[in-house]
């Protein structure tokens, strides 16, 4: 019996640390201009071969940890050997954490949060080895639509992008618009 606990025991630690291993997020503070303030976490590996990148963008309410947990992606990485990128939005930009796709000071090409998250894509294609004709982006929610944002205002960098519950680009101009279109309703109506 104590050996088949032994047993057990010993492959529970394995299974963790390979968990763990796979979990792993390193936070990069410094990779270029950040003037939309977001934080920036990557998961890679080493490799002698170019990989792909995929750059996920979490939901409201959400951050790098969470989503990486939530969905596998480190553990697909790792598996399909690809590097994954997590833009992560702070507090102090929006109470919500959720990213702001519809402003325009955070939606057009070289500014705010779309330039932040341009430049974490830059800064990773220097650092690692990075397979530039394979450069993918996805998100839920409020990271969907701010990988809509992306895709618009760089659409020569990705080579496609998933959508999951976003809306248009500038498809709303304020926090209450982009509500409503996330919604799927038409922002656009006349209220009367």
């Amino acid at each position: 019996m104590k050996q088949y606990l032994s047993v057990l025991h010993f492959i529970f630690c394995l299974n963790t640390i390979f968990a763990q291993q796979t979990q792993i997020l390193t936070e990069i503070d410094s990779f270029g201009n950040n003037p939309g303030n977001l934080k920036f976490f990557v998961h890679s590996k080493t490799s002698s071969t170019k990989l792909p990148l995929v750059v996920v963008l979490h939901g409201c309410g959400e951050n790098a940890k969470a989503v990486s947990e939530l969905t596998g992606w480190n553990k697909l990485a790792d598996i399909n050997e690809f590097i994954v990128i997590y833009p992560q939005q702070k507090l102090v930009n929006n109470p919500n954490l959720c990213f702001n796709w519809f402003a325009n000071r955070d939606n057009e090409k070289g500014k705010g949060e779309c330039e932040s998250i341009f430049e974490m894509i830059t800064f990773a294609l220097k650092k690692y080895p990075i397979d530039t004709s394979k450069i993918f982006i996805t998100g839920l929610s409020a990271g969907a639509a701010m990988s809509v944002v992306m895709t618009a205002t760089h659409p020569e960098l990705f080579k496609c992008g998933a959508i999951f519950a976003g809306g248009a680009y500038k498809i709303a101009i304020d926090a209450v618009d982009g509500l409503i279109a996330l919604r799927g309703k038409n922002i656009f109506q006349k209220k009367g």
